[in-house]
């Protein structure tokens, strides 16, 4: 009581500064709760991607047959793409293939085995992952 006597100036300015800091706090309190509600809000809206899945044969010289032309007791008429293809990812997984030596050309397409072909899709597979 006696400080409000002598100095009334100095009261006021303790006031004024409890009033700021209280605006202060409220403000802080605020903030802090709109940032925890929007941390936890939207934790639960993380979109993982879903694996594509091919619904559609791919194109090779502008028809949809992914290089296999036909096949039969011989095993399977593919393109020049496709064994380019073939040979390509023997190289990528260094991996090849006794059977390799009986491609045969036919035309201007050739002729593989089944197990090349069968090769093919291992390696296809695993290129792609599990």
């Amino acid at each position: 009581m006696r400080d409000e006597k002598c100095c009334p100036r100095i009261t006021r300015i303790n006031a004024n500064k409890e009033i700021l800091l209280l605006k202060h706090s409220r403000l802080f309190a605020s903030f802090a709760g709109l940032l925890l509600s929007v941390i936890c809000g939207c934790s639960h809206l993380t979109v993982a991607p879903k694996p594509v899945v091919a619904h559609a044969i791919a194109f090779d010289n502008n028809q949809q047959n992914a290089g296999i032309i036909d096949c039969d007791k011989d095993g399977c008429l593919v393109t020049a793409n496709f064994v380019a293809k073939y040979k390509q990812m023997e190289v990528t997984f260094k991996h090849t293939f006794a059977d390799d030596g009986n491609i045969k050309p036919e035309g201007t397409n050739y002729r593989m085995p089944y197990d090349c072909v069968e090769h093919f899709t291992q390696m296809k597979s695993a290129e792609r992952g599990p």
